[in-house]
């Protein structure tokens, strides 16, 4: 048996601390509210995919040509789509 066991000791199995984990503590990792907060960096970066190579000064990767190529032709297909439905009403 190991001589730095808590076994059989019973501040082992006691709860931790009373309001150690703060609801609205952005450094808890799994929290929903740090989940929320992106950096600017980062909402740039779903808007176009190619945003952050180039902010650093390097070529996009030929992933990031595609999908924001993906992204601009689905935004022109969903616009046209509107059009026309604005266009029957």
């Amino acid at each position: 048996m190991s001589a730095n066991s808590d076994m059989g000791k019973s501040g082992a199995y006691e709860a931790g601390k009373e309001n150690s984990h703060q609801p609205d503590d952005s450094s808890e990792p799994n929290d929903d509210s740090s989940r929320k907060v992106l950096s600017e960096e980062d909402r740039a970066a779903q808007k176009d995919p190619t945003l952050p190579a180039r902010l650093h000064g390097n070529e996009p990767s030929r992933g990031a040509e595609i999908d924001k190529e993906i992204a601009d032709e689905e935004a022109e297909i969903i616009a046209k789509m509107d059009a026309k439905r604005d266009a029957k009403k």
